[in-house]
C-alpha cells in the first residue's frame, strides 16, 4: 500500500500533530500505528515529510521537521483556514443551514483531493468550531466583522447566565486574530504565549 497527502493514515498523523506539535513525526506514527510493522511506518512518515515540504516550502534535513517546522506547518494551516472562511463563508451560509459541509470550505488546504474526518475534526476544533464545524457561521462573522454587534454570537442565555464555552471560544478567536506571539520550549513541552490581547474587537 502507498501513502500520500490523500492517504486516511498521513493525515491521521497530521491531524495528531496539528493538536500536538510537541511529538516528533516518528514518535506520532508509533503511537498511532503501534501494530503496524517498521516498513509501513517508513512509508507513512516519508508522506507525512512530503506534506511538510510541499506546505512549507522547504527541505527537510536529517530527521524530519523540528518543533519550529511543526510549529510553523500548524499556523500556516490554521491562518490558511481563515483564509478560507473569509473567502467561501459568506457562499456557505447562504445557501445552507447547519450541519455545514466544512470538507467543501477546507477541500485544498492540505493541497489534497480528501479531506478525511480525522483531519477535518482535528481542524475544527482548533479552530474552536466544535469538531463537526457547528460554529463555522459564527466564525465567518468574527473573521469579517467591523463592529460587535456583527459577531452575532450570543454570550448569555435567556436567563442571563453566562455560556462560558461560547466565551471561551471568542476569548480563543480574539487572540488567535492577534500576530503578536512567540514560542518558548521547556524539556521537550511547548509554550505559546500571547503577550497582547485586545480589550475590543
Amino acid at each position: 500500500m502507498s501513502f500520500d497527502v490523500n492517504s486516511e493514515d498521513t493525515q491521521k498523523v497530521l491531524a495528531f500533530l496539528l493538536g500536538k506539535p510537541s511529538f516528533t513525526v516518528s514518535d506520532t506514527v508509533k503511537k498511532i500505528f503501534h501494530e503496524k510493522d517498521l516498513n509501513t511506518h517508513v512509508e507513512i512518515i516519508s508522506s507525512v515529510y512530503d506534506v511538510f515540504r510541499n506546505i512549507l516550502e522547504i527541505k527537510l534535513e536529517g530527521g524530519g521537521p523540528e518543533l519550529i517546522d511543526r510549529l510553523r506547518f500548524n499556523w500556516r494551516i490554521l491562518r490558511k483556514a481563515d483564509l478560507l472562511i473569509r473567502n467561501r463563508g459568506k457562499k456557505l451560509l447562504s445557501k445552507k443551514s447547519p450541519p455545514y459541509d466544512v470538507e467543501s470550505v477546507f477541500q485544498d488546504i492540505l493541497q489534497s483531493e480528501k479531506l478525511h474526518d480525522c483531519f477535518l475534526k482535528q481542524l475544527c476544533e482548533k479552530l474552536f468550531i466544535d469538531s463537526n464545524g457547528g460554529f463555522i457561521g459564527h466564525y465567518y462573522n468574527f473573521l469579517v466583522a467591523t463592529k460587535q454587534k456583527d459577531l452575532k454570537i450570543s454570550l448569555r442565555d435567556s436567563k442571563h447566565n453566562i455560556l462560558i464555552n461560547n466565551l471561551k471560544r471568542l476569548i480563543w478567536w480574539i487572540i488567535r486574530a492577534n500576530r503578536d506571539k512567540y514560542v518558548e520550549t521547556d524539556q521537550g513541552e511547548t509554550t505559546i504565549y500571547f503577550p497582547f490581547l485586545t480589550d475590543e474587537i
